[in-house]
């Protein structure tokens, strides 16, 4: 992948819209993204929707545990890693 010359081209962004983000795991992964040459990632949150295909009402405490969840993956992050937050809002 870093040969390819595809990081120097895109960000990635990583999606996760779970109460209980395996935080270690996001740290390895944008690890794992640094060592093919990505300098920055995105992470994809969700502010409404998300949480089921027939949800009529945003489950805020779902929301809010899912961007606190956010938070301790940045703060265990390198702190040049993180470019922004996508805080998507899926509605039907």
């Amino acid at each position: 992948l870093s040969e390819s010359g595809v990081p120097q081209l895109v960000q990635p962004m990583i999606w996760d819209y779970a109460t209980d983000i395996n935080v270690e795991g996001k740290v390895q992964l944008i690890e794992k993204y640094r060592r093919c040459g990505f300098s920055k990632v995105w992470f994809a949150s969700a502010f409404k929707g998300a949480t089921g295909a027939n949800q009529s009402l945003t489950l805020i405490g779902h929301h809010l545990r899912n961007q606190l969840e956010w938070l301790q993956v940045a703060q265990r992050s390198p702190a040049d890693v993180l470019e922004g937050i996508a805080l998507t809002g899926w509605q039907r």
